[in-house]
């Protein structure tokens, strides 16, 4: 059970090297302990459709990283497993009676993934410890306001932290 473990958060994808003990409860209840910098990875299944519609895995993590900086918070960059702030867009399209599409819908997520040990096994796993999102339909003459949705996730993220860490 996850809430009676205890876990070691290891800082591998932020670069940081000390391990920090604490119960899978504390992991719940304060997610962003220990946390100094941000790397941000994208996940975007079908970037060819919306390229252009401004959703990339260029711009999107571009615009969470410049929002991370300008609240004077660390970025490094994601490494092969991807960074600890992963932004994550599922879209389906809407048809038309032509074939072509009129709209689409969209699940939307952004989280802090930590790396995260039980200390018997010391097997690193990455676990999702915060996340928001959700649902998102649109018109295909409003998709490029997905873009200003994403950023208002990563707004929240933003909020959660600094709530935690205030300077």
């Amino acid at each position: 059970m996850l809430v009676a473990a205890s876990l070691v958060l290891a800082f591998t994808a932020s670069g940081q090297e000390k391990d920090i003990v604490v119960t899978g409860k504390e992991i719940l209840d304060k997610p962003f302990v220990g946390i100094k910098q941000f790397a941000v990875s994208v996940y975007l299944p079908d970037e060819a459709a919306l390229g252009r519609y401004g959703l990339s895995k260029t711009a999107l993590p571009t615009d969470a990283e410049l929002k991370l900086r300008q609240a004077g918070i660390p970025v490094a960059s994601a490494g092969l497993g991807g960074g600890n702030v992963r932004i994550m867009i599922l879209s389906a399209p809407f048809l038309g009676e032509t074939g072509a599409p009129i709209g689409y819908g969209f699940f939307i997520e952004v989280a802090l993934v930590r790396s995260v040990s039980i200390p018997a096994s010391r097997a690193p796993v990455n676990a999702t410890v915060w996340r928001v999102g959700g649902p998102v339909t649109s018109a295909i003459e409003h998709v490029r306001d997905i873009r200003a949705n994403v950023s208002d996730r990563v707004d929240e993220l933003l909020n959660a932290y600094l709530a935690a860490n205030p300077k």
